[in-house]
């Protein structure tokens, strides 16, 4: 943390070089960074809202498809967000390569390999945080149940 604040206040949020931005933008998107980040407080939104949900009296709760869609919706307008997050990590985190070697980093990352393994990390990582998110409500409401009256 304090390696960040140093490169921040050293005038790490000042832009870099067009091509250094290229090759950033470029391993963001293949290795889904801003996307997964994104992604990942969706669906901490989405179990908090199906709790939040399941709790509601019965005529005023939504169901988990309408929590999901408006969640959803509400992530788009959180995208740019997460990218210009991601652009300023990954300029801490790669500030030590030269563009040659990002270049070849970049391009391992964009390859066959690289998309494999990048996705299986991003797939097991999200589905995980899905399949938890979704079982929620229905866990909230039986732990509910579970306590005695206060």
């Amino acid at each position: 943390v304090e390696d960040f604040r140093s490169f921040i206040a050293a005038g790490g949020h000042e832009a870099p070089s067009a091509e250094r931005m290229a090759l950033i933008e470029r391993y963001d998107r293949a290795a889904r960074r801003s996307s997964d980040s994104a992604r990942s407080l969706l669906f901490a939104s989405y179990g908090v809202w199906l709790m939040s949900d399941a709790i509601a009296p019965p005529d005023e709760r939504v169901g988990p498809e309408a929590v999901r869609d408006s969640v959803e919706r509400k992530g788009r307008l959180l995208a740019p967000f997460f990218e210009e997050v991601s652009v300023l990590m990954l300029r801490f985190a790669f500030r030590s390569l030269s563009d040659k070697e990002m270049a070849t980093f970049v391009a391992y990352t964009e390859s066959e390999p690289g998309q494999w393994y990048y996705g299986c990390l991003s797939d097991a990582f999200l589905d995980t945080l899905e399949e938890i998110s979704d079982g929620l409500g229905q866990a909230f409401l039986i732990a509910l149940e579970a306590q005695p009256d206060a």
